[in-house]
């Protein structure tokens, strides 16, 4: 469940990064996508931490480290 939790805050952030992009002029939207896109990734970690066991978390750490 805690990878889908982080999956869903991290496509909710993109998208929200995308609408304000489009939406604000300028610089402005391109400054507000990043920002918006890290801080929906740092949010989207601190929850899987919350919520995943210590196995998940075991696991995804081996998943990235093995994934070269």
């Amino acid at each position: 469940m805690a990878h889908w939790v982080k999956f869903a805050i991290a496509l909710v952030s993109a998208g929200l990064g995308l609408w304000t992009f489009m939406v604000l002029p300028g610089w402005w939207g391109a400054v507000s996508f990043v920002g918006v896109f890290f801080v929906g990734g740092t949010v989207a970690h601190v929850v899987f931490k919350k919520l995943a066991a210590p196995d998940q978390i075991r696991e995804d750490l081996q998943a990235r480290l093995l994934s070269d």
